[in-house]
């Protein structure tokens, strides 16, 4: 073998993803997640618990989720300098395609997080991370959005302290949080009075989160919260579309379940009063219960999965998920595209849950990421041209 052969062969070994399995998986319903070590990408067949791995080389691996289609696999890979980079891959990690295209600063202070495919499929959102960005001393974090097909970035958000996109399921429109600074109260459920907000140092001033919802195309952009204090996180739509949960949380571990009807001026309703520590949550695939994984529901130490009808002050009607009531320290809670499984974390092993109440673990699935589900478009891997 002459030295040039070797060379362009070994580069071809470092641009190709490492599969540690090239066969396809079965038809059906896939199950996408990140190893325990992230160093990998893995799909399992949600059936017979086949699984499909492989990784981009080095860097910490993060799942997104697959393309409406189902053809392509959505990660972030990050390096040793905090900054990842987003790519959507085939099945295998094959036709890797790197989809932000970012001139305006050095390339080792910029990087992407949290990208999400819009369910039409034409944008994929995301937060940009920018070290430096017109002398600010500060990471800041835009929302924005590329076509599948790679580009640059277009902006949704313009304060610098923007995060978690997600779409309606119509995808109309996107919900994110936004951070802004505001000045302590004498307690942390309280509100600060006005000659404290004005005389209170730049340092000592707290960062909390509201929600925001903007249209797909950038117009009609609201806040849908006015929390004077406490911090917005985890947005979830209803499957319907009609309404938005998210946790607030007066101070940190002191948690509580909201919903907001994504229209300008619509009133939240607080679902929980009594804090807890919710760690995930979701809604029931008809939209009439939020499911959390949480701590210290009624009286509760341990973790376990809890529904809420979506009514103020629900406290009193919180019941243990049915039809397993008992699932060992849950987490990640995600239902099948069809509304009749659910998969999870249980105990850090991947886990699913059927309509009948049982559970089944996949061996050596051990790991803290979440569970992404493969659409019900998707029907044979032979359909996946692009």
């Amino acid at each position: 073998m002459s030295p040039l052969t070797l060379f362009l062969l070994l580069i071809l070994l470092l641009i190709s993803p490492l599969a540690a399995q090239i066969n396809p998986l079965p038809d059906g319903a896939l199950l996408l997640t990140t190893n325990g070590t992230q160093d990998s990408i893995v799909l399992i067949h949600a059936d017979s618990g086949q699984t499909q791995t492989f990784s981009l080389g080095a860097g910490l691996h993060t799942a997104w989720g697959f393309s409406p289609d189902g053809c392509r696999v959505l990660l972030t890979v990050m390096s040793g300098d905090g900054l990842a980079r987003a790519y959507s891959t085939r099945h295998d990690g094959s036709d890797v395609r790197e989809l932000v295209l970012y001139d305006e600063l050095p390339r080792a202070q910029w990087g992407i997080w949290e990208p999400t495919w819009s369910p039409a499929g034409d944008k994929i959102a995301f937060t940009l991370l920018r070290d430096g960005f017109e002398g600010n001393p500060e990471r800041t974090y835009h929302v924005a959005w590329v076509s599948p097909d790679a580009g640059a970035p277009t902006f949704y958000s313009v304060t610098g302290q923007e995060h978690t996109p997600v779409w309606s399921p119509d995808g109309a429109q996107l919900a994110y949080v936004s951070y802004e600074k505001r000045a302590p109260g004498q307690r942390f459920d309280a509100t600060a009075e006005p000659d404290i907000a004005t005389a209170t140092p730049p340092e000592e001033l707290l960062s909390e989160a509201d929600l925001w919802v903007v249209g797909a195309d950038g117009t009609g952009k609201f806040r849908a919260t006015f929390f004077e204090t406490g911090n917005v996180r985890a947005p979830r739509w209803s499957p319907s579309g009609e309404r938005l949960s998210f946790v607030m949380s007066p101070s940190a571990s002191n948690d509580t379940l909201w919903v907001v009807r994504p229209e300008a001026g619509a009133k939240p309703v607080q679902i929980t009063y009594a804090y807890n520590l919710t760690l995930d949550h979701t809604w029931l695939p008809d939209s009439s219960a939020l499911l959390a994984s949480a701590r210290a529901v009624n009286d509760t130490p341990t973790a376990a999965l809890w529904t809420f009808p979506p009514q103020e002050g629900a406290d009193g009607s919180a019941a243990l998920y049915a039809p397993l009531e008992t699932i060992p320290y849950p987490d990640y809670p995600a239902f099948s595209p069809d509304g009749t499984r659910l998969a999870l974390r249980s105990g850090y092993r991947v886990g699913i849950v059927d309509s009948d109440g049982s559970l089944t673990y996949f061996k050596d699935l051990e790991g803290n990421m979440p569970i992404y589900w493969s659409p019900n478009s998707l029907i044979s891997s032979e359909d996946c041209v692009n």
